[in-house]
């Protein structure tokens, strides 16, 4: 069983003794054209999107209308895709009830360094048996690099930031009273297919193990927390490192220090088991600063 449990304090004045859990179905694996990430299917309307659970950023969905249909002013070059485009766009796109168009502008940039446009938008948003009138997301209408080299993707935000005009996913839920608290839980089971649970407002104390260790942030904008120590599976134990580690469910690979990347990778190819007789193979890609291998080897890899 793999898990994160993070509890927030409040940053409103809103009491935390309203409201209820949210439990929604979610699932570690490789949607189309992407590399596996933990998604969760919304049903918003007549649209059904898979979003990636994503803890570095707030929440938007591809808007239709920029994504195949070139509008003046927003014909943006990335957006002549062309009729028909989004179903085949893994992700989905979403499509407004009524006609909308970008009134505010918000630009989101990634670690990564790609940047997405977007602007706010209202609609009810419906959770298993549950549906939240109002909720307020972001729709993507600009992306760089565009769309023809890396296609975009939903984004089911749990970011810690607030803006000031732009709330996020879980402040949107505390403010309707749909969660009691800004406290939400991520648990994935290796025994059933990588699927699991997101659990909002809370956390579910039949899933993890007893007692639970508290970790402090480091920042009231992201997920960080202080990496004291690091072993490849059964191998070395690396410590003194005290360095910021940030939490990022969105980024499907994991990011070490050059100072101890030769290391971690000689123990993990150490440890990996043959296939087929011969040893898995690890790629260094210099575009992209990752250390690569074949996706489906990735359940053979030891932890970390």
């Amino acid at each position: 069983m793999l898990g994160i449990f993070v509890m927030l304090g409040l940053l409103s004045s809103l009491s935390t003794t309203v409201g209820q859990l949210l439990e929604l179905d979610i699932q570690y694996r490789v949607l189309r054209g992407y590399s596996p990430r933990i998604l969760y299917t919304f049903d918003i309307g007549t649209n059904k999107l898979q979003a990636v659970v994503d803890t570095g950023s707030p929440d938007f969905f591809v808007w239709k209308d920029w994504y195949v249909i070139p509008i003046f002013p927003y014909a943006f070059i990335e957006s002549v895709v062309g009729e028909g485009g989004c179903k085949y766009l893994p992700s989905g796109c979403y499509t407004c009830p009524e006609p909308c168009f970008p009134h505010v502008e918000y630009v989101t940039r990634f670690a990564d360094g790609s940047t997405f446009v977007i602007f706010p938008q209202k609609d009810t948003i419906r959770f298993g048996e549950i549906e939240v009138p109002n909720l307020s997301f972001g729709l993507i209408y600009g992306q760089t690099p565009p769309p023809t080299e890396v296609k975009p993707i939903n984004l089911l935000g749990l970011g810690i930031y607030k803006d000031a005009d732009f709330n996020l996913f879980l402040h949107e839920l505390l403010k309707s009273r749909r969660i009691r608290s800004l406290t939400f839980a991520i648990y994935l089971s290796t025994a059933d297919g990588h699927k699991g649970k997101l659990v909002l407002g809370g956390g579910d104390p039949r899933v993890y193990k007893h007692p639970l260790r508290y970790v402090k942030f480091n920042s009231r904008r992201h997920y960080e927390i202080t990496l004291s120590s690091m072993q490849g599976g059964g191998g070395y134990l690396t410590i003194g490192i005290n360095q910021h580690l940030l939490l990022d469910t969105g980024d499907a690979s994991s990011r070490v220090p050059q100072i101890y990347f030769d290391d971690l990778i000689a123990s993990i190819a150490q440890q990996t088991p043959e296939v087929g007789g011969r040893r898995i193979s690890y790629t260094w890609n210099n575009k992209s600063g990752l250390i690569e291998f074949p996706c489906e080897y990735h359940s053979l890899l030891p932890p970390i």
